[in-house]
């Protein structure tokens, strides 16, 4: 396939589903063979221990994503490889923690170049995978504008609440500054999702968000529901398609997958 396609999973409200999205989607599109780099970039390391990191701010330094992005900071290898650590068939992961949070301040001081960093840490590992899925910190700072000029593409988790709707505009806004640098970026699609067919409420959320398709924001036609296998799932560091494939949750996220692989493979008339 040549080199990887490159997708940010973001927004910058908390609890809408990213890293859930994040594992999910990977291990879908690991089922279907292709091979899977998750990319931890929230000092909060929720998807490194989704995968079964227990104590990730236990972790040395060169073993997460802070060495290799303080490498390239520095003007040095990234040595990314030596970073990267296998999770199960066809994927692999970046992981974080606490330190990263020290990154984004040091980040600040870098005159040149900073919002390049991360797409020079990919670059030597982009002939090992098809797909690199970006777990996005919830916030609009230094790595998640590396995140978004690293990327090809964005997928924006919305959970079916007002205020997550309301965010919207202001990832747009961030959005189109990281277009400056990063031309080819483009929207994949918002999701929807832990939607709940007993609150009324989401139902005209839903209605709304789907209003914004037909003014061009592009949307995922899958809606992840909420259920608690999915919090069950997380609680053994599984992703739920492992848990319960035969789930909602996990025949929704397989669906995704089926929307995002002609994206990935060149193919998408979205």
């Amino acid at each position: 396939m040549g080199k990887a396609k490159i997708i940010a999973v973001t927004n910058q409200k908390g609890g809408t589903g990213k890293t859930t999205t994040t594992q999910n989607l990977g291990d879908a599109l690991a089922l279907k063979g292709l091979r899977v780099l998750l990319v931890d970039m929230d000092h909060q390391a929720s998807l490194s221990i989704l995968c079964g990191i227990d104590q990730p701010d236990q972790l040395p330094d060169e073993q997460t994503i802070a060495a290799p992005i303080l490498n390239v900071a520095n003007h040095e290898d990234p040595n990314t490889r030596a970073t990267i650590r296998h999770i199960h068939d066809n994927v692999d992961l970046l992981a974080s923690n606490v330190m990263l949070s020290r990154v984004e301040m040091y980040l600040s001081s870098v005159s040149m170049g900073r919002e390049t960093i991360l797409r020079r840490v990919l670059e030597p590992v982009m002939d090992d995978y098809d797909v690199i899925i970006i777990d996005c910190a919830p916030n609009l700072g230094n790595l998640t504008a590396n995140d978004m000029v690293a990327a090809d593409g964005m997928i924006v988790p919305m959970c079916a609440q007002y205020l997550s709707v309301k965010g919207l505009d202001l990832l747009l806004a961030q959005y189109s500054d990281a277009k400056l640098l990063n031309p080819g970026l483009e929207i994949i699609g918002a999701l929807i999702t832990m939607k709940d067919p007993r609150r009324t409420m989401q139902g005209r959320i839903v209605e709304s968000l789907q209003a914004q398709r037909e003014q061009g924001l592009a949307m995922f036609d899958t809606i992840i529901p909420r259920a608690a296998d999915t919090e069950e799932a997380s609680a053994k560091a599984q992703s739920i398609i492992a848990f319960k494939p035969g789930s909602k949750v996990a025949q929704a996220y397989l669906r995704l997958a089926d929307e995002v692989m002609p994206w990935i493979m060149g193919e998408d008339a979205r």
